[in-house]
């Protein structure tokens, strides 16, 4: 099992965000790029097999949420791990999404077992 913790994704990188075309691709270009480099410690992966993916969510705040805006937030960091370690992410299957609230510190705990 493998652990990448994310910072909380930003509002404007979120698919449903009302930002200027270019203030929105700039904060996705910046997502991706902080999650490649939080997981550089990943290995590459040897296998052909689908990779079960759990997604806790570890929220700033009470306020509800949507899953599909949820995973939606974090696509980029997603295709940012695939990348790292070497697969399509297509092979993220089953993907598990959780969320829980009263952390310390807002962030995003991707699992990966591979």
């Amino acid at each position: 099992m493998h652990i990448v913790t994310l910072d909380w994704p930003s509002q404007k990188s979120s698919m449903n965000s009302r930002e200027h075309w270019s203030k929105k691709a700039a904060s996705q270009k910046a997502q991706k790029h902080a999650a490649a480099m939080l997981c550089r410690h990943l290995p590459k992966c040897e296998h052909k097999d689908d990779i079960a993916v759990t997604v806790m969510f570890l929220p700033p705040d009470k306020r509800r949420r949507d899953a599909d805006n949820l995973l939606s937030s974090i696509k980029l960091s997603l295709d940012a791990i695939a990348a790292q370690i070497g697969v399509d992410d297509s092979r993220f299957w089953p993907v598990k999404l959780d969320k829980e609230h009263g952390a310390a510190t807002a962030r995003v705990e991707v699992f990966l077992d591979y």
